[in-house]
C-alpha cells in the first residue's frame, strides 16, 4: 500500500506499547509506535506515543511538543490534523471517532478546509458521540458514517485513483 495510516488515540502513554500490541495482533499487521523525529512512511500503521501532542512538520517527520499546553486532551488530534493541513500536500483523509470532549473538531476543519476528505463517525455506531458531534456541529466532516462505513470509504478512497 503506498498510504501511511497514524491512529492518534487519548491514553497514557504508560499504556500505548501494550495497546499497540494487543491491536497489531488484532489486526495482524505491525504498528510502530512513534518516536521523536521518524519520517512518514508508505505502508505503515503508526501510533502517537506519548502524553505529548504529535506534530507533523514541514519535512513530513513525526516529533512531539507539550505545546500546547493548556489542551486537556493528550495527545490532541487537534495538533496532528493542524499539521497535515498545514504540511501534507498529497492526498489526505482525517477520520474521527467516538469520545468525549470536542478535541479533533477544529483540526477536522482545517484538514476540510485544506482539500481533505474528513469523516467522523456517526451517533449510532459511537459509543460516546462528543467529538464527532463537535466535528458534525462546524461542519468539519465531509462525510459522517457508521464504524462500519467508514472502513468501506477508506477502502474506496484510497485505492481510487482519484481520491483525494
Amino acid at each position: 500500500a503506498d498510504c501511511a495510516l497514524v491512529l492518534v488515540q487519548h491514553i497514557d502513554s504508560a499504556f500505548t506499547d501494550s495497546f499497540a500490541e494487543w491491536l497489531s495482533a488484532q489486526i495482524n499487521f505491525p504498528i510502530d509506535v512513534i518516536e521523536n523525529s521518524v519520517p512518514v512512511a508508505p505502508g505503515k500503521i503508526f501510533m502517537a506515543k506519548t502524553n505529548d501532542h504529535l506534530l507533523l512538520d514541514e519535512r513530513l517527520y513525526f516529533s512531539y511538543s507539550a505545546e500546547p499546553i493548556d489542551y486537556s486532551y493528550r495527545p490532541s488530534v487537534d495538533v496532528f490534523f493542524h499539521g497535515i493541513a498545514r504540511y501534507w500536500q498529497r492526498k489526505a483523509i482525517g477520520v474521527l471517532l467516538t469520545g468525549m470532549g470536542r478535541d479533533g473538531a477544529q483540526g477536522l476543519l482545517a484538514m476540510r478546509n485544506a482539500g481533505k476528505l474528513t469523516i467522523a463517525q456517526n451517533q449510532a455506531s459511537s459509543a460516546v458521540y462528543g467529538m464527532p458531534r463537535a466535528a458534525a456541529e462546524i461542519k468539519a466532516a465531509e462525510k459522517i458514517l457508521s464504524l462500519e462505513d467508514i472502513g468501506q470509504a477508506l477502502i474506496q478512497h484510497t485505492s481510487a485513483k482519484t481520491h483525494r
